[in-house]
């Protein structure tokens, strides 16, 4: 029977669960896997959209051009490494939050 501390318990979306064998042969792959998981096969990666993307104009471009494809204003800002509401800034900007 489980206790009342043990239902609190939160397992992190990241975890691998297993021995420490099991674990360890999933280092390299988790060390270069994306934290993305796009919700619908249509819908390109972050990274797609932002390949090239080196000046703060294409940048700006990208940004929209994501949040178009429906990516939450802070999975863009966490993946730029920005804050969100410089990504809010952006999209209002370029009339793509309308």
């Amino acid at each position: 029977m489980l206790g009342v501390n043990a239902r609190r318990l939160r397992i992190p979306r990241d975890a691998v669960l297993g021995d420490e064998r099991f674990v360890a042969r999933f280092q390299p792959y988790r060390a270069h896997a994306s934290r993305e998981v796009p919700r619908r096969e249509a819908r390109r990666a972050l990274a797609v959209i932002f390949r090239g993307a080196i000046t703060r104009v294409a940048r700006n471009a990208s940004i929209v051009e994501a949040f178009r494809e429906r990516y939450p204003l802070a999975d863009i800002a966490r993946y730029l490494d920005l804050h969100p509401s410089t990504i809010s800034k952006i999209a209002a900007r370029a009339g793509a939050r309308s």
